[in-house]
């Protein structure tokens, strides 16, 4: 099975243009930009201009309950300030959608 990468973009502007690798790219409503004490530190490794707001830590398995592929969620983070504003829900929403498109798992 191949590594998956799932990138969600956090945006009042439009997305990305698409780069060669494997991701999928899915915008979250923000209602008003947010205060980020901690912006600089968690800049995109791209430099961009973009903050890291969180993430889920993902991994392709297998189910022999389902007899099937699927994506085992390891771990899930969202920084402070980007905290009960949906996101989390967002980003395992995302997941499931992904894997569901893969035929994985339950999605």
């Amino acid at each position: 099975m191949a590594p998956r990468a799932v990138l969600l973009y956090l945006s009042f502007t439009s997305p990305p243009v698409p780069s060669p690798q494997t991701f999928f790219v899915t915008q979250f409503p923000l209602p008003s930009p947010i205060t980020d004490p901690n912006e600089a530190d968690f800049a995109s490794p791209l430099d961009d201009g973009h903050v890291i707001a969180g993430f889920v830590n993902c991994f392709s398995n297998y189910s022999s309950f389902l007899a099937k592929p699927g994506l085992y969620i390891e771990q899930i983070f969202v920084r402070e300030p980007w905290r009960r504003k949906g996101l989390g829900k967002f980003m395992l929403s995302a997941v499931v959608k992904k894997a569901a498109e893969l035929g994985d798992g339950k999605g």
